[in-house]
């Protein structure tokens, strides 16, 4: 289904998407994360799983998507629309990189490093949505 995306507004729609999952998830593992820390590491391990099979879903449309905008243009309009995508593509990166970032930081072992880092990521996240 996501490699069928090909309007400007089914493109946006789907990166909001990804950036709510993303933002969903890192939402439950900060819940999850404040249990103690056998279940902390429990809950990363998940986490990260399911991160991973996101990322791994991305990167296989990613590629198809790129490779179709090679197919359908000439190799000078393919390359200005692909460098066209990948600007945009660098917000599903970055909410990427943030998810990674906060399961790592969900595994300190002090609140205070922890509560920081999570309202820094969380402040990030938020910007990153509100960015066209």
């Amino acid at each position: 289904m996501i490699a069928n995306v090909t309007s400007h507004e089914g493109k946006s729609a789907m990166r909001a998407r990804i950036t709510r999952t993303i933002t969903v998830m890192f939402c439950l593992f900060a819940l999850g994360a404040t249990d103690s820390g056998c279940s902390r590491a429990l809950v990363a391990r998940d986490t990260l799983a399911a991160l991973d099979a996101a990322s791994a879903g991305f990167q296989t449309w990613d590629k198809e998507h790129q490779e179709q905008l090679r197919a359908d243009n000439t190799p000078e309009v393919a390359q200005q629309l692909i460098a066209g995508y990948r600007k945009k593509r660098e917000h599903v990166m970055l909410a990427f990189t943030l998810a990674y970032t906060a399961v790592g930081v969900a595994t300190l072992k002090n609140p205070a490093d922890a509560l920081e880092a999570f309202t820094s990521i969380s402040s990030e996240l938020k910007a990153l949505g509100s960015t066209p």
